[in-house]
């Protein structure tokens, strides 16, 4: 698997009963190797860290179709 964006760490610790305290937002940056899979399904994974260790296992994968738009602009 290439990566198509950069790639980010999130901790969800919080231990507070309202689900709105709870959420995270992050904005992913397209690399340019994106660019070859417009239009094509890519997979977003989400790691969860083995406790205790430095190691990543699996924890969702979604499934999308990249679409970006083309734009040419001569300045």
């Amino acid at each position: 698997w290439d990566l198509l964006s950069d790639e980010q760490t999130l901790v969800f610790d919080s231990t507070s009963i309202d689900p709105r305290d709870r959420e995270r937002s992050i904005r992913l940056l397209l690399t340019r190797k994106a660019d070859d899979h417009n239009n094509q399904e890519v997979v977003l994974k989400l790691s969860e860290r083995h406790k205790n260790t430095s190691a990543f296992k699996d924890y969702r994968t979604v499934r999308y179709t990249l679409r970006r738009r083309q734009t040419d602009f001569d300045f």
